[in-house]
Parts: structure tokens; C-alpha cells; sequence
């Protein structure tokens, strides 16, 4: 049974890929069923390479800075573009 949303008049059901939503797109996740990651509202296998996983499954954005990183401060990263530290 897919998890349902309120759209302002019933209950409606979200994306087959969600766990939880905040609209009946596949880009209104709120969160997704493991062992997916939710990123940009989406739930995807795995995050990106210019991004970190949060504990709760959720993919952030590296600091521009940084091409790999393990939180969000530019003195987060793994790599930088062109192995600049």
C-alpha cells in the first residue's frame, strides 16, 4: 500500500518510489525505502559522487569547493577539482 499525502482536499496516494511526500511526483519524496537515498526531494540507488550520505539517507551537496567530501565545510573534502587541497 503506498503512503498518502494530503493535497488539500483527500488523500492522495505518493510515487511509487517514496516513502513519504509531499505531492504524488517522484520528485516530492520526503523519504524513501531503503536502501535508496533521497536527493533534491528524489529517491535514487545511490548518491552522487559530489555529495555526502547523512545518517538519516539523504544526499547534501559537497561545498563547491570540493569534488568528494565527507560533510558540507570546504575543509570537508576528500578531493578538490584538479587535486588542489
Amino acid at each position: 500500500q503506498p503512503s498518502t499525502f494530503y493535497n488539500g482536499q483527500y488523500c492522495d496516494d505518493c510515487h511509487t518510489s517514496c516513502t513519504t511526500c509531499n505531492g504524488p511526483d517522484s520528485n516530492q519524496c520526503l523519504s524513501c525505502p531503503s536502501p535508496h537515498k533521497l536527493y533534491t526531494h528524489t529517491c535514487i540507488p545511490t548518491c552522487p559522487t559530489t555529495t555526502y550520505e547523512t545518517p538519516q539517507s539523504h544526499c547534501i551537496d559537497c561545498h563547491s569547493s570540493c569534488t568528494t567530501c565527507n560533510n558540507p565545510s570546504q575543509n570537508d573534502c576528500l578531493s578538490c577539482p584538479n587535486d588542489q587541497f
